[in-house]
C-alpha cells in the first residue's frame, strides 16, 4: 500500500494545490504489503480522492488515514464540502442498493460505479458519514 500511495500521491498533492486545499496523510500500517488486487484498490483510492479534492471546500483539510489490521485494510477520507444532505442521501442510498444502475442517480458518475463495483469483488465495504459540512468515506476491505 506505502508504494501505491507514493505513486499516485504527487499527482493528488498538486491537484489540491490548485484547489487550495491540503492533503494530510496519516498511515497506521503495521505492515508494508498485504495481498489483495492491487489495481481494484488503486481505482478505489484514485476515484475517492479525485471526488474529495473535486467537491472539497477551498482553504480546507482533506485527512486521508489508513490502518491495516490481522482482518481489514482500511482507508478513511475526510474532507469539507458543500455537499448537501440530499446529495449525501443519494450517495449513501446508492452505496446501500445492490443494484449497479446510476441512471436514476443524478450527481453520480462513473466513479462512484467503479468503487462500487471493485469494493463488491473484494469483498468490500464502504461507510459514509456526514456532519454538517464533512464528509467521511470510510472503506475496508478484508485481508485474503
Amino acid at each position: 500500500i506505502e508504494q501505491l500511495f507514493q505513486e499516485i500521491m504527487p499527482l493528488y498533492l498538486q491537484m489540491a494545490e490548485l484547489k487550495k486545499t491540503n492533503i494530510i496523510q496519516q498511515n497506521k500500517l503495521d505492515k508494508n504489503t498485504f495481498v489483495s488486487n492491487k489495481n481494484y484498490i488503486s481505482i478505489v483510492l484514485r476515484n475517492l480522492l479525485d471526488n474529495a479534492i473535486k467537491n472539497a471546500t477551498p482553504d480546507t483539510l482533506i485527512n486521508i488515514q489508513t490502518s491495516l489490521s490481522s482482518a481489514f485494510f482500511t482507508f478513511s477520507i475526510q474532507n469539507f464540502s458543500a455537499i448537501t444532505s440530499t446529495q449525501f442521501d443519494i450517495i449513501q442510498s446508492f452505496f446501500a442498493n445492490n443494484k449497479n444502475n446510476l441512471s436514476h442517480e443524478n450527481g453520480l458518475g462513473i466513479g462512484m460505479l467503479l468503487i462500487k463495483e471493485f469494493l463488491q469483488k473484494m469483498n468490500g465495504t464502504i461507510l459514509l458519514n456526514h456532519v454538517q459540512n464533512k464528509i467521511e468515506f470510510k472503506i475496508q476491505i478484508p485481508i485474503v
